[in-house]
């Protein structure tokens, strides 16, 4: 199931130019979306945010390797051997 974000602050990139400070300022408490003619060219995060995005993917890439791994029958080693 695809979860949904909640609604973002949308802006064009004319007014990112303008208004760079406040923009970044934004940034630190919600996610801003750069758009030019209707097209989505980015999306701001703040860096602790972004960690967190990246820490999540990362979580669940090694459940992945977990589950796919769960019927492997391996080599017994002794943990002397490790």
């Amino acid at each position: 199931m695809q979860q949904r974000l909640p609604p973002v602050k949308m802006i064009s990139v004319e007014a990112f130019k303008e208004n760079f400070d406040a923009v970044i300022e934004d940034v630190k408490y919600e996610p801003v979306v750069l758009q030019k003619h209707s097209q989505v060219l980015a999306v701001l995060l703040s860096a602790s945010l972004y960690e967190a995005v990246i820490e999540r993917l990362d979580d669940q890439y090694l459940a992945l390797i977990i589950h796919s791994r769960r019927n492997e029958v391996g080599k017994p080693i002794e943990l002397d051997q490790l």
